[in-house]
């Protein structure tokens, strides 16, 4: 697992091979995630600007609900395959005791400006996780179908309910 910002974890800098980027057809895409056959969806300000978009639809859709049911003391919030991190940025603005970790396989659309509460780590979710058991009060995964390897599903939810603690709420 790579970071971009995270404390009190196991993490390394950020490999560059990461940041790369391959433009098709005027669209960017990130080069380790085409080369490793991960995730096809472009990562330029357009598609960044599509999340957002769906974020917003979602927020309307779910009456501006983030979490349901809602869980009491959030301490600890991970938010898988953010994207834009929208989802997580708002969940941490809502939630300033709570630590928010989003996870991502590109660096790209992460935003500039984020909550003091909020950590974005780049990994690739096709492999086992390295977080603690319990670790989690809430795993957020969500619209991930073509971010994760058909032969990955078992174990992804294995490890997003070995991470997430049953005494949440």
């Amino acid at each position: 697992m790579v970071t971009m910002a995270n404390p009190d974890s196991q993490t390394t800098e950020l490999d560059r091979e990461y940041l790369d980027t391959v433009t098709v057809q005027g669209r960017e895409y990130q080069k380790y995630s085409i080369d490793h056959h991960t995730y096809f969806g472009p990562v330029d300000e357009e598609e960044a600007q599509r999340l957002e978009d769906e974020q917003q639809l979602f927020q309307r859709i779910f009456d501006n609900r983030l979490i349901f049911p809602p869980i009491r003391r959030l301490k600890r919030v991970l938010d898988c395959g953010h994207g834009s991190a929208s989802w997580a940025v708002d969940v941490a603005e809502q939630n300033p005791d709570c630590e928010v970790i989003g996870v991502d396989i590109s660096p790209h659309m992460s935003p500039d400006d984020m909550p003091d509460n909020l950590w974005l780590q780049v990994d690739d979710l096709n492999r086992r996780f390295t977080f603690p058991a319990n670790h989690f009060d809430l795993v957020h995964s969500r619209l991930l179908a073509t971010g994760i390897n058909r032969s990955r599903w078992p174990s992804y939810l294995r490890d997003i309910v070995r991470c997430e603690s049953p005494r949440a709420g």
